[in-house]
């Protein structure tokens, strides 16, 4: 049936929640800035929620490297905060570097990856920061498995907008009645996979209530798409 999967890059191939602890760590570290795990826990929250403004189209790419730690260093009242927001461009960068070298893969996925390219050509769709992601993708074990890569950065639009999933298929010879999207993300992936009329696939490995959303399938091993595929 399918010719083609989309995958969505991070908590979907690669194990984002790894990467971001690490990252988040030895940022804080480097410009001796309390990195206690309350401090993490709060930037990971903070970060994840102005995604998902990014994805409602409520705030740049820009807006969002540059809030995130002025958000985080204005909510622990840090004492030295208005210096740190001076150069939150910088201490983003360097989070950033951080965490493009974290390939760390989701369970299951290299063997996955292997089988299903045997049936199918296999396309990253990612909202992430466009030299992140291809330095991620390039030092793994993955990447040569990949016929191509699609990043909202490069693009203009993300998911789930109906432009960011135009452009792919102007740039795939395949109609997406021959695509699967698989992804984590029930507002970026799913949602805009069917709402474009894609068929879709729900990465559930963390166990979250998807009621009122309909993915045609819901997975909890990445073993599964194998089945799906053949």
């Amino acid at each position: 049936m399918y010719k083609a999967i989309l995958f969505d890059i991070d908590n979907t191939l690669f194990n984002f929640d790894n990467a971001e602890d690490y990252a988040i760590h030895e940022t804080l570290k480097h410009f001796n800035i309390n990195d206690s795990s309350e401090v993490c826990k709060m930037f990971k929250k903070i970060n994840l929620d102005l995604w998902h403004e990014y994805e409602k189209g409520l705030i740049t790419k820009p807006e969002l490297l540059k809030k995130r730690f002025e958000k985080l260093f204005d909510y622990f009242s840090i004492n030295n905060k208005e210096e740190l927001c001076k150069i939150s461009s910088d201490i983003n960068v360097y989070y950033l570097s951080c965490l493009s070298n974290n390939s760390d893969l989701m369970p299951n996925c290299l063997e996955m990856i292997k089988e299903v390219s045997k049936y199918v050509k296999i396309y990253s769709v990612t909202n992430g920061v466009t030299n992140t992601q291809l330095k991620r993708i390039n030092n793994s074990l993955i990447k040569d498995y990949f016929n191509d890569y699609f990043i909202s950065e490069q693009i203009g639009y993300q998911k789930p907008y109906k432009e960011f999933f135009d452009y792919v298929f102007n740039h795939i010879d395949i109609k997406k009645e021959e695509c699967l999207l698989v992804g984590d993300s029930l507002s970026a992936d799913i949602k805009g996979a069917i709402d474009y009329g894609i068929d879709s696939c729900f990465y559930n490995i963390k166990g979250i209530d998807y009621t009122g959303i309909n993915p045609k399938y819901v997975i909890k091993d990445l073993l599964e798409i194998i089945d799906i595929i053949k």
